[in-house]
């Protein structure tokens, strides 16, 4: 008789039960359920026999509960709750008693502090004021809020506990005192208090207490107001209504539209279920969110479904979850404000996912709460805030200063803040905090935020004065406390910007700051020293970290991102999917942030590549976002993006490069194909770099050698990926403006090789094609007839698809280029092609091919299989052109997870359709892009076992 089914019957047996002897009630409520147990209380019905028998066996059975009871069987509390608010006053010896002695430790100790918190009785008030120092924040709560219920009679124990030796105690006790009414006696003691106290939380909130009250928010005045107005006869008439299942379903939604307030009394009642002051929930919150999009104009609903969001327990994230994203569609940011006003003046067992849902759809309107959540007690709830904060930059500083003689916390959060977000207006601010700092920790924290704010207005070492400065910072940092630094077999030399070197006690600060990078904040100190170090002696530093820790060392990546120029970045791009693989996919996350953190040329480039490419989904959602903040940042487009951080690797447009190898000063150059090549200093042009004299430092020809052997490497990558990008830009029917153009073709070494294969088109005002062009050897463009083209200051220009060329155009231009020897980097002018293609691509309803051939058709033609459905069966597959739009191949699906095909099971194909990536602007589909589609569809249905 346990469950809620039965919970009307038991109701209806209360009167019977009453009128039994006091001996068969005992009886009835006390049975044996289990071998060791004598007795086991009936929670359903043990309510109505308070007798000291039945309380003791309910008292000892909570003792001997552990702290997941009620974890797949909520109505077990709710059960319980209602036991001891049955018991009453009758209770609380017995409870005392269990607490005096080992019950104050017991796991559900909440359940019997809520019960001497409900019986309101001035005998239990000095215990609720030890239970105010209590782990377990229920049981606190609990506490608190029975205080708060004594009044006045609570008022010499909260004296007490306003002189306690414990800090939780005083800041809690002070919190109890501020909510009780302000009469003379309250008055006085909270005078007493600020006079005595000295814990900064507990003198913000007895302040607060004697200030004015503070003006309600209009939402919440207007939700209050209509509060008042509900009558009870309101509410009785609408459970009236609700006598059935079915009724709920049919009355409900139409009563809403009539009368709003429907709403607030249903969620009324739903509050009152989740403090235990109703034993069976409503049936209201699926209607509330259904309800919402309807009543989102209103003022006052926003902060009802604040309300009702913030009822849930821990245990009900996915309630909340999807309640956060209902309410996201009914009120966007608008849900921030009421979220935080709530946060902010209230403990919840859910902030954590409120805090992290304020930080990612309105910091701005919850800056209240982010700012309050940087004293929790909860490690997450603190690091979300400071990362929301953090990105608000220097317009959150004014609110920040204050905190600085907070909580130790508090500093903490505060410090790392104003270390991450540098300004010379919290020196004062951050040096008066640490004249009174005692802890060593913090102290060296406060310490690195002033040197942060001075480092970052001081400028760069050029422009800080020479020799002397460098050697100060030098003495400074050697001069600082230095954490746990890594190991390195491999020495490392670091020098300054005036070339003198970083001495050892300054090099073992970095090393160990390096050790410190995480994803929790961005050390500001650490990069204006960065920015003050020589590139070729940080390059190298982060080499020999992945040489010798590797990138699955989750630390190396962040550092190779403070130290890494495009070279180091490269690298860590291309190993993102091996980390997947090898370590998981969460830790090559870490990698995606390390490249945002340090977004030169390689890496955008990889998470381009990634964001189109990774063979999971987790690294190719994290790429797209990277990238999709980095564009959001930058005001570029996704393509524009890329193009203008293609990489240079430092080459002159011309092609050429001033290497420095070992002492020798040779030459490298790009040819025609993006290969590397190497010119002496006779001037002879080779694909490897000349033997190396006796005279020459072995250790510099090595380095030398692995620098080239690198920059190889990473030619090569940029030249394959711009490559593919380019002939999707050509699928797509992508165009640049002039000066875009010219940036990205004409004055980037590695886009000039590849342009002089490619025809290029001018665009009319109306978009047509007015004219065709070629980049000569020379670098000029020139039309057909072999003369310069004049480009209007408004040109638009793009790399035209053949099926929008007319038959004349294609035949002349691939004469005209084959007659200068040109050979195309890839099809163009040859290229196959479909006319009419958005209308030919139908469904091919009966057309089948062999299941065995097609996974390996899918990588030649540039397709990626979609993720497994239920059983195993894989139904999609997807080709993504460009950063805005995708081929979309859907067939009636084959085995991944089984791996078995026989050689004759086939599929049948529903047809290839484009559409647009999640986030792109959509417009009118490019005929080259269906034309592709059809191609590749023939290309599918062609093939054979």
């Amino acid at each position: 008789m346990e469950s809620d089914a039965v919970r009307p019957v038991a109701r209806r047996l209360y009167p019977l039960l009453k009128s039994l002897s006091e001996e068969r009630r005992e009886k009835l409520v006390l049975h044996h359920r289990t071998y060791n147990d004598t007795h086991t209380a009936n929670w359903q019905v043990v309510g109505a026999c308070p007798t000291p028998r039945v309380i003791a066996v309910c008292v000892a059975e909570v003792l001997g509960w552990e702290r997941s009871k009620f974890s797949y069987c909520e109505y077990r509390r709710t059960n319980t709750n209602e036991a001891f608010a049955a018991f009453g006053e009758a209770a609380v010896p017995a409870i005392l008693e269990a607490l005096a002695a080992d019950g104050a430790k017991c796991a559900l100790r909440e359940i019997l502090v809520r019960a001497l918190a409900d019986a309101a009785s001035p005998a239990v008030a000095a215990v609720l004021l030890e239970f105010l120092n209590d782990s377990i924040e229920a049981v606190h709560i609990a506490a608190a809020e029975g205080l708060r219920a004594l009044g006045l009679a609570a008022l010499p124990h909260l004296e007490e506990g306003l002189k306690s030796r414990k800090k939780n105690v005083r800041i809690r006790s002070a919190e109890v005192l501020a909510g009780l009414p302000l009469g003379p006696a309250v008055r006085a003691l909270i005078e007493q208090g600020l006079a005595s106290v000295k814990d900064t939380e507990a003198i913000q909130v007895l302040t607060a207490a004697l200030g004015p009250k503070e003006a309600l928010p209009d939402g919440l005045k207007a939700l209050q107001t209509l509060r008042a107005a509900i009558t009870s006869e309101d509410r009785e008439a609408l459970f009236e209504r609700m006598t059935h299942v079915n009724d709920h379903f049919t009355s409900i939604p139409n009563l809403v539209l009539l009368d709003h307030r429907v709403i607030v009394i249903l969620v009324d009642e739903f509050l009152q279920f989740q403090r235990g002051a109703r034993s069976t929930e409503p049936p209201c919150r699926d209607f509330f969110w259904w309800c919402m999009p309807r009543l989102n104009n209103r003022p006052e609903m926003v902060w009802l479904a604040a309300e009702e969001l913030l009822s849930y327990p821990k245990r009900s994230k996915y309630d909340i979850t999807r309640g956060l994203e209902k309410g996201l569609e009914a009120f966007g940011a608008r849900l921030a404000t009421p979220l935080a006003y709530y946060l902010s003046r209230s403990s919840y067992d859910t902030r954590q996912l409120f805090i992290e849902w304020i930080a990612d759809h309105g910091p701005e309107a919850g800056r209240e709460a982010l700012l309050a959540a940087l004293s929790d007690s909860a490690k997450g709830v603190r690091e979300t805030a400071m990362a929301a904060l953090t990105a608000m930059g220097e317009s959150v500083l004014p609110a920040l200063w204050p905190l600085l003689e907070g909580s130790a916390d508090q500093i903490t959060c505060v410090a790392t803040i104003l270390r991450d977000v540098p300004s010379a207006k919290s020196v004062p601010y951050l040096e008066a905090a640490l004249a009174g700092e005692r802890q060593a920790a913090r102290q060296e924290l406060l310490h690195a935020a002033i040197n942060a704010c001075r480092l970052a207005t001081a400028g760069s070492g050029d422009e800080a004065g020479g020799d002397e400065d460098f050697a100060e910072l030098d003495r400074g940092l050697a001069g600082r406390k230095a954490g746990k630094v890594p190991e390195l077999a491999a020495a490392t030399t670091l020098r300054w910007l005036d070339a003198s070197p970083v001495s050892e006690a300054a090099t073992r600060w970095i090393l160990a700051t390096l050790g410190a990078e995480g994803p929790e904040s961005q050390n500001a100190e650490l990069a204006a020293v960065r920015s003050r170090l020589q590139d070729e002696g940080c390059e190298a530093l982060g080499r020999t970290l992945v040489a010798e820790l590797g990138w699955s060392t989750r630390w190396v990546m962040y550092a190779a991102g403070v130290l890494g120029g495009d070279l180091l970045m490269n690298d860590l791009g291309a190993a993102l999917q091996n980390l997947v693989h090898a370590v998981s996919a969460h830790h090559a996350a870490h990698g995606v942030n390390a490249l945002v953190r340090n977004p030169v040329p390689a890496s955008v480039r990889w998470l381009d590549h990634w964001a189109r490419k990774a063979e999971t989904g987790k690294l190719k959602k994290d790429a797209r976002k990277a990238l999709a903040d980095l564009k959001e940042r930058l005001g570029l487009s996704g393509d524009d993006l890329v193009d203008q951080v293609t990489p240079t690797f430092n080459f002159s447009s011309a092609g050429d490069l001033a290497f420095d190898y070992g002492g020798r000063a040779l030459t490298l150059v790009l040819d025609a194909q993006n290969s590397v090549m190497v010119r002496d200093e006779a001037g002879n042009i080779s694909k490897s770099l000349p033997r190396a004299l006796k005279t020459q430092d072995a250790a510099a020809v090595a380095t030398a050698a692995e620098r080239f052997k690198a920059l190889k490497k990473a030619v090569s990558g940029t030249a394959k990926d711009v490559l593919v990008r380019l002939e999707d830009a050509m699928i797509v029917d992508r165009r640049w403006p002039l000066p875009r153009w010219q940036a990205f073709f004409l004055q980037n070494p590695v886009l000039y090789a590849l342009s002089r294969g490619l025809v290029f088109a001018i665009h009319d005002e109306k978009g047509a094609i007015a004219s065709l062009f070629f980049v000569s050897e020379e670098g000029e463009a020139t039309d057909a007839n072999l003369e310069a083209v004049v480009f209007d200051a408004q040109a638009v220009i793009s790399i035209p698809h053949p099926v929008i060329l007319s038959d004349e155009q294609r035949q002349s231009w691939s004469a005209l280029l084959a007659d200068a020897e040109i050979v195309q980097p890839f099809a163009q002018l040859e290229r196959g092609f479909v006319l009419g293609a958005s209308k030919a691509l139908e469904p091919t309803k009966g057309k089948t091919v062999p299941m065995s051939v097609l996974p390996r058709s899918l990588r030649r033609l540039g397709y990626k299989a979609g993720r497994p459905q239920d059983g195993g069966n894989v139904f999609d597959a997807s080709r993504q052109l460009g950063s805005q739009i995708e081929l979309m191949l859907s067939h009636t699906g084959y085995p991944v997870q089984t791996g078995y095909i026989s050689a004759n099971d086939t599929l049948e194909f529903y047809g290839i359709y484009p559409q647009w990536l999640e986030g792109a602007t959509a417009g009118p589909i490019a005929e080259s892009i269906y034309s592709e589609a059809a191609l590749d569809l023939q290309a599918f249905l062609s093939l054979d076992a």
